[in-house]
């Protein structure tokens, strides 16, 4: 379950969550505010229920050994 939160030195949003029992932090640009919280758990519902699948997919491929600066 990810934790949506503030950084304290800007306001920035900030996802908090563990995957594979690693803690992970994805940065947002998004000030810390109600609508921007809405979007963000409106996003985290999305990856919950839709993009674990495609992650799982995703791990199993070829294309997770290349670096992703190499993907574009």
């Amino acid at each position: 379950m990810a934790n949506i939160r503030a950084r304290k030195d800007n306001g920035k949003l900030f996802f908090d969550f563990r995957y594979k029992g690693e803690r992970c932090r994805e940065q947002t640009a998004l000030d810390d505010n109600p609508a921007n919280r809405k979007k963000l758990n409106a996003l985290h519902n999305v990856v919950t229920n839709i993009g674990l699948r495609r992650l799982q997919r995703f791990e199993s491929s070829r294309a997770r050994h290349i670096p992703y600066s190499a993907r574009r």
